[in-house]
């Protein structure tokens, strides 16, 4: 096979996996676009990644479906032979990406473990089950990328459990209206009840003025998160800090939805592309967040 008919192999299945990076986990792969060119692939592959398995509960209609996609994926990440492929080009990149960087399985399957709490609606007890749940999706996501631009120390898991926090928590902000469509209710149960509300309350749609002010603690939170991590950040190296990037976006996510009155359970808050594009670039350019 000469080089053009390999590379006419290869650019459909990189096409797909930047549409799905898009589509899914836009802040992150934007961010990737403005990573060095040499893992700029691999961080796209690791946020296409991240959009498949995080769209799944979302697209089943029961969750024993949900299980077997997750089981799957799991399998598939588990076949460590990279001759034999699985067939899905995402699954195969990501599979090559965590070989090349040795990246940990465990942070991996973890990811995909902690879908199963809106596969099956699990009502998050408190602070604690959330922050279990942020440094399984969002903590190890970054704690993923670090190592793939080359942070394998104990600075990678520091600083990615303060930032997958802090994102988790302003991207549960902004995304509430479309979860709470869906069923799902990541707020502590323990918060909700401090406000005399119950999660079943919730699901059925409270007002604005009885949630609000536990979504308002939630951003003092996410901003303590932040905080934390730029302290930490500090160590990092300017290549190392841009696989932090999508941080660059908590700020403004925060301050969109302390800005905006609507109903944040059943309104949705519509960020504006163009507006993270310029954050994340910005952040980038002056190498500090």
């Amino acid at each position: 096979m000469s080089e053009t008919d390999t590379s006419a192999t290869v650019a459909p299945n990189e096409d797909v996996i930047r549409a799905s990076a898009r589509a899914w986990e836009f802040d992150r792969y934007l961010s990737a676009l403005l990573s060095p060119r040499d893992v700029r692939q691999d961080l796209i592959n690791l946020a296409a990644f991240a959009g498949e398995i995080e769209r799944i509960p979302t697209i089943v209609t029961e969750p024993m479906m949900g299980e077997i996609r997750l089981q799957w994926w799991r399998d598939a990440l588990e076949n460590t032979d990279l001759s034999l492929r699985s067939g899905h080009p995402i699954a195969d990149a990501i599979r090559d990406t965590a070989a090349r960087h040795v990246l940990p399985l465990g942070l991996l399957m973890g990811f995909i473990d902690a879908q199963t709490t809106k596969l099956h609606d699990e009502t998050l007890a408190d602070d604690q089950a959330l922050g279990s749940h942020f440094a399984k999706t969002e903590s190890a996501l970054f704690e993923l990328a670090l190592r793939v631009v080359g942070c394998t120390d104990e600075i990678a898991h520091t600083v990615a459990l303060s930032a997958g926090q802090a994102y988790g928590i302003a991207r549960l902000l902004i995304e509430l209206p479309a979860l709470w469509a869906q069923g799902h209710i990541l707020i502590p149960a323990n918060r909700l009840a401090a406000a005399k509300l119950t999660v079943a309350q919730v699901r059925a749609g409270v007002d604005r003025d009885r949630i609000l002010p536990v979504l308002n603690a939630l951003v003092a939170e996410a901003r303590r998160h932040l905080l934390a991590a730029r302290r930490v950040m500090t160590q990092l190296s300017r290549a190392q800090r841009d696989a932090l990037l999508p941080l660059a976006v908590v700020e403004p996510y925060l301050r969109a939805f302390e800005r905006v009155r609507r109903d944040p359970l059943r309104e949705p808050l519509e960020i504006a592309p163009l507006r993270r594009v310029w954050a994340l670039w910005l952040t980038h350019l002056r190498g500090r967040f």
